[in-house]
């Protein structure tokens, strides 16, 4: 079964969804370069950090968080591209994952 699994990839590699770049086997959406360069915000407060202090006085907020900086080209974009314009839906599952592990 492996070596089918293998024959396919050889024509058909799954490829880091920022850089495209082809994945070794064990990673998983982005590569693990492209994972270190993450631009985590490192939030620690649901109501201390930059995106709550945008917002409040303009709506009615009581918590807001950023699990990543936005910036006009980057990692960030280039995954929520993938997301939102090509349908990549395991961005989403990343972007789920990842919060998890920095909110809880």
């Amino acid at each position: 079964m492996k070596l089918l699994k293998d024959f396919f990839y050889l024509f058909y590699p799954n490829i880091c969804a920022n850089c495209n770049e082809q994945l070794l086997q064990n990673e998983k959406i982005i590569c693990v370069f492209c994972r270190h360069d993450l631009p985590l915000t490192n939030f620690n407060s649901y109501t201390n950090n930059k995106v709550f202090t945008i917002f409040y006085g303009r709506i009615t907020i009581e918590k807001a968080y950023s699990l990543l900086l936005f910036r006009k080209e980057g990692i960030t974009k280039n995954l929520i591209h993938n997301l939102k314009y090509k349908g990549n839906e395991t961005v989403g599952i990343f972007f789920w994952k990842l919060a998890w592990r920095n909110i809880i």
